[in-house]
């Protein structure tokens, strides 16, 4: 799983939880969720749909590589229950994300990517007793490409 995020912010995985529990996402409200994705160019796409602003863009990031003990790990896919055009209802899919959340079932939630929905985002629940079996196992600096922001 990938994450890309400010250089600023700590590498720390117990960390990630900090701008999920002040914001809402598409898949939660206010609370301590870790949106990751199942490829690094997802992370890239998923950071450039919310934020197309020069002075974000140019910032440094670290794209965070994370491992999973997949026979250890339980994930829920959320696709078989996904209603008719999900993609325009935010107040559903955040009530979706937090129920998950809530119940503890699993440590791991596969969501459809807004921007490309063949492709997931993986949500993890940092309070599931599972995430001590997630690691981060690679930290490399990332920078958007000039053609991003240049004229």
């Amino acid at each position: 799983m990938y994450r890309l995020q400010r250089a600023t912010y700590s590498t720390d995985i117990n960390s990630f939880v900090e701008g999920a529990k002040i914001t809402q996402g598409r898949w939660h409200s206010y609370i301590p969720v870790i949106y990751t994705t199942e490829t690094s160019s997802l992370a890239i796409l998923e950071l450039l749909g919310y934020f197309i602003n020069q002075k974000f863009i140019q910032a440094d990031y670290n794209l965070i590589t994370l491992q999973v003990d997949s026979q250890q790990v339980t994930i829920e896919d959320i696709f078989p229950e996904l209603p008719e055009n999900w993609e325009e209802n935010e107040e559903t899919t955040r009530y979706m994300g937090n129920a998950w959340f809530k119940s503890n079932r699993t440590c791991l939630l596969r969501v459809p990517s807004i921007h490309t929905p063949k492709e997931s985002s993986i949500l993890i629940n940092p309070f599931h007793p599972e995430f001590n079996q997630i690691s981060v196992i690679d930290i490399q600096k990332y920078n958007f490409s000039k053609k991003f922001y240049s004229t």
